[in-house]
């Protein structure tokens, strides 16, 4: 089964984000350390990854873009995301899990007569793992 969109379920701190994004990318960029082991490197630290979410703002109190805004910097969030939606992970359809930490508030505002959305970058605090039982 190919992974596409139709499937994929993200859960941070407890909360389905899905249900309100319209684009969940996690990437990795080249980190921006001035110094970089070859253990780094060989161990995958020298990228930073992230989750980048595109999402409908609500400023309900357990709301996705609410619990942005309360949570204090650099405060670990449990993640996890399904690429198939499956509830178990399986050898043909893991599951990637890890930590990230809100860098800063979600922006709030839009044009008139739009939809407003927002754009957050979620830094992970480490390299996700792929989880397969």
């Amino acid at each position: 089964m190919r992974v596409d969109g139709r499937h994929l379920t993200l859960t941070i701190d407890g909360l389905d984000v899905q249900c309100i994004a319209s684009t969940v990318v996690l990437d990795a960029e080249p980190t921006e350390d001035d110094l970089v082991t070859f253990t780094d490197k060989e161990q995958g630290l020298d990228l930073t990854w992230f989750l980048a979410i595109t999402a409908l703002p609500d400023m309900a109190p357990g709301a996705f873009w609410s619990m942005l805004w309360e949570t204090l910097p650099f405060t670990p969030l449990d993640y996890t995301l399904r690429p198939y939606g499956n509830t178990s992970p399986s050898a043909e359809q893991p599951h990637i899990t890890g930590q990230v930490y809100v860098d800063r508030s979600p922006p709030i505002g839009g044009d008139a007569q739009t939809a407003w959305w927002f754009d957050t970058r979620l830094t992970c605090t480490e390299r996700p793992e792929l989880v397969r039982p």
